[in-house]
């Protein structure tokens, strides 16, 4: 299947996909006609209960290969082609290669490339038919001193790129990273975004033909550890979506906040004109309360997306600059009420290309 046919046989807001590892939580939430990637080592079994339960949309399975470094062992048999025959079996409506984490030279990005271009040519002896794609992880050093030549590269090798952006932290909170990965998916003849947040809706505002956005904070980017990073005592409180903020927001730093009412309420259907502060208490036990924070999540970043991106937006870029300004505008309003939560960087970012 060519990408042009994909992509017309979706809605805009259909090109946000949800990207998730488990059948609880976001996915429960998630209608059946809405697309998921699902990743972990359950993915195939996930995939084809969706199927089982009559979903007929837009899945695919991660095999997240790429959180691992090439141990440049040889395989007895190619991982390319054997990932191309068990997507096959699973009917996905993507194939996506197995490729490895980047190293820090050109020479790990050919490689890369050059197995994704097997895994392309193995998905094109399936009986199967669906787009194909090479997932490239993108670090800080990718998107700073490597750019150029990794757009050059990409352009010249013509091969379909999914892009996971990886850092300690969020690895678009800049207006430099914000800016390289809008360059990235312009240098790569078609390129799609996944495991993101709601930089994903930016991205694919700008051209991409698809993105996912992780059920978990943990799905949402590549996590690289920090250098010398102190390992203090985790925050195991429930990420919660605040969508005035345009923004995801640890229960914990909610604790204490008596604010603007109206900032808070949420219309989804899960809260229905409910606060999203009743998450703040969350813990590492409460699994139905972190549940319903990510069907929470799901649904309201899904209204997001259908703005910027429903099919009577005329003007996706424009949308989503002024989400970010919409979501500036409310920190400012907090900070005027005494209440010191600290703007997401990728909202600055972004509004800083209007």
């Amino acid at each position: 299947m060519a990408l042009a046919s994909l992509t017309a046989a979706l809605p805009r807001v259909g090109r946000i996909l949800l990207h998730a590892c488990r059948a609880e939580g976001a996915v429960a939430a998630w209608d059946k006609t809405d697309g998921i990637v699902f990743c972990g080592k359950r993915s195939g079994r996930l995939l084809r209960e969706r199927r089982a339960c009559g979903a007929e949309s837009f899945l695919a399975v991660d095999g997240e290969r790429y959180l691992k470094r090439d141990s440049g062992q040889l395989d007895l048999f190619d991982p390319a082609v054997q990932a191309a025959q068990d997507q096959a079996l699973l009917r996905t409506s993507m194939y996506l290669a197995p490729s490895w984490r980047l190293g820090p030279a050109i020479e790990s990005l050919r490689a890369v490339l050059e197995a994704g271009e097997r895994f392309l040519d193995a998905v094109d002896q399936q009986d199967h038919r669906a787009p194909g794609y090479v997932p490239v992880v993108v670090s800080a050093r990718w998107r700073g001193a490597l750019l150029d030549d990794m757009c050059a590269e990409l352009w010249s090798s013509g091969i379909p790129v999914a892009f996971l952006f990886a850092g300690g932290v969020d690895p678009l909170s800049t207006r430099r990273e914000v800016a390289a990965a809008v360059k990235l998916i312009s240098a790569a003849p078609s390129s799609i975004v996944l495991r993101c947040d709601l930089s994903a809706i930016g991205l694919v505002s700008f051209g991409a033909q698809l993105g996912s956005i992780g059920a978990t904070s943990a799905m949402r980017h590549v996590f690289v550890p920090m250098p010398n990073s102190r390992n203090g005592a985790r925050d195991m409180s429930a990420p919660v979506l605040v969508p005035s903020l345009r923004a995801w927001v640890r229960g914990s730093k909610l604790n204490h906040i008596d604010g603007p009412a109206d900032l808070f309420r949420c219309a989804c259907r899960v809260c229905d004109g409910r606060s999203v502060l009743r998450f703040r208490e969350s813990g590492a036990l409460d699994d139905l309360i972190r549940d319903e924070a990510e069907a929470h999540d799901v649904l309201a970043w899904r209204e997001i997306a259908d703005r910027v991106l429903g099919d009577d937006q005329a003007n996706p870029r424009k949308a989503w600059l002024d989400e970010c300004d919409a979501g500036l505008e409310s920190y400012r309003i907090l900070r005027e009420h005494g209440i010191g939560l600290t703007p997401r960087g990728y909202l600055s970012a972004w509004s800083s290309l209007s």
